[in-house]
């Protein structure tokens, strides 16, 4: 079985890490993980792209929305996008 994962961040860089160490020992390893974060920050992005190159053959991809909004509309927007 294969799932989307799908990471609000909040700008909590120090989680996401300890999120994808923990996603990368999983037994069932994600199609794709989808970070979104609401806040001007490249250290985000940074993170992503260290795990990118580290795990090719996993699907990141990250995105900062400009405006904050509710989780539904955080979702719906990312899945436009995605």
């Amino acid at each position: 079985m294969k799932a989307s994962i799908v990471i609000p961040t909040y700008y909590r860089p120090k989680d996401l890490a300890e999120l994808f160490d923990s996603l990368l020992k999983q037994t069932v390893k994600p199609l794709e993980v989808i970070v979104v974060d609401d806040t001007p920050s490249n250290i985000i992005e940074e993170i992503c792209a260290k795990y990118r190159d580290k795990f090719e053959s996993l699907n990141i991809k990250s995105f900062m929305l400009k405006i904050i909004r509710s989780v539904p509309q955080q979702l719906q927007e990312i899945s436009e996008q995605a």
